[in-house]
């Protein structure tokens, strides 16, 4: 981490920080440890604001990797941090909020996770847990029918003799959106997409060993 220091001539009302993640402080000398740019607001005895910038470009002397394991029609998926390097020791902060280099139940989608060094600098870094099955019944298509579609609200979804166990909705992100465990032999479910953006989905139906996936438009 680095301390900013900022040089006031002249007494003043408040002076507050801003920084990248929701950080903020009102003292005149702070201690960062993200990169980022870090904006502080003086307003003087006068009542007029002056506003200065400074950007923290941190040197992180360690590399990492990520490793995934993607989710599949049973369970959700993990990752695996590897750091190579630094100064440790490293402190690992998941999205889903386990700490530690591995990661379970990790839902189809984007995820982060934080590194904190043994410097107390921190960075984040981005991945994606992807959908994976052996099997996709591209046969069983014919006994899905998704209606209507579009739809600007309840979208209908039909199976016949399909053995259905789960239901997801994904955007184009692979951001999951919708996880819903089917309890018994339903044919018929509704799902509420009204809260949804305009744009293209993904519906993924699962069986115990399969799946099959369908786009549906989400109107407005």
């Amino acid at each position: 981490s680095i301390f900013l220091d900022i040089l006031i001539e002249e007494d003043y009302q408040s002076l507050s920080w801003a920084g990248p993640n929701g950080f903020s402080s009102t003292d005149e000398i702070i201690e960062v440890s993200e990169n980022g740019v870090y904006v502080v607001s003086i307003v003087g005895i006068n009542g007029c604001t002056s506003i200065d910038s400074v950007e923290v470009d941190l040197i992180f002397n360690y590399q990492t990797q990520i490793n995934t394991t993607d989710a599949t029609s049973s369970e959700n998926g993990s990752a695996e941090l590897v750091i190579s390097g630094g100064q440790s020791p490293f402190e690992i902060l998941w999205d889903n909020g386990e700490t530690g280099f591995t990661a379970n139940d990790l839902e189809i989608g984007e995820h982060t996770v934080t590194v904190i060094d043994g410097n107390g600098c921190s960075q984040t870094f981005n991945f994606v847990i992807n959908f994976f099955s052996t099997t996709y019944e591209e046969s069983l298509e014919e006994q899905v029918n998704l209606y209507p579609n579009p739809t600007s609200s309840i979208l209908n979804v039909d199976v016949k003799d399909f053995g259905l166990k789960e239901i997801r909705v994904v955007n184009n992100m692979g951001q999951l959106l919708i996880k819903r465990n089917i309890q018994s032999d339903l044919n018929k479910i509704q799902l509420d997409l009204s809260d949804f953006d305009q744009g293209i989905y993904r519906v993924l139906l699962f069986t115990e060993n399969s799946y099959v996936q369908k786009s549906i438009i989400k109107l407005d």
